[in-house]
């Protein structure tokens, strides 16, 4: 390859280093963006500690540090979002493919049909948070009045949102959470 020369200065065309040089740059803001989507991990356990160091509760002992961790890993892991729900994906296109036909009985039963799913669903994971929510309650009775000083401090509902906290974000239909199984258009569980 030939440099060319302009007022002096070379410039050299090399399109294999051009192409290199996009290349690592694409390639290093690829993975800065997915590590910027991933963020840091955080203490799940954080807005507990505050509430029992406001109330001048007993601090958690380390066990029961890793009972909540535990409890709250293993019902995060199981209610992660986007898996799909294909009883609700199927009741849906036929309850579309119902109206697209004009039959209003199929599309009547079809609406039944993910109605009663989406009551599934939400059933389901109410029974979980619960469960969750009464066994995060029993480590805390285990450690002095834990219990009764957020009680005084918080109150029944503060310590019921501190509680339900610990599962994650929102609710079925609540805030962070699809409604009821729908999750960015397609219907999930």
């Amino acid at each position: 390859m030939r440099p060319v020369t302009r007022k002096g200065v070379y410039i050299v065309k090399n399109n294999s280093i051009r192409l290199t040089v996009i290349t690592v740059s694409l390639f290093g803001s690829l993975l800065a963006a997915a590590l910027a989507q991933q963020g840091p991990m955080r203490d799940p356990l954080v807005p507990l500690k505050h509430a029992l160091s406001e109330a001048s509760a007993p601090a958690l002992t380390a066990t029961q540090e890793q009972q909540l961790n535990s409890l709250i890993t293993a019902f995060r892991n199981a209610h992660q979002p986007g898996t799909p729900n294909t009883t609700l994906q199927s009741a849906l296109q036929a309850y579309q493919a119902a109206i697209l036909n004009g039959d209003n009985t199929t599309a009547q039963a079809q609406a039944d049909s993910i109605a009663n799913e989406q009551a599934n669903v939400s059933r389901k994971d109410l029974k979980d948070r619960a469960k969750l929510e009464i066994d995060v309650l029993a480590v805390l009775k285990s450690n002095d009045d834990q219990v009764g000083l957020l009680l005084k401090r918080i109150g029944s509902v503060g310590l019921s949102r501190l509680l339900g906290s610990l599962a994650g974000p929102g609710g079925p239909g609540g805030p962070g959470r699809p409604p009821l199984g729908v999750f960015g258009g397609e219907i999930h569980h």
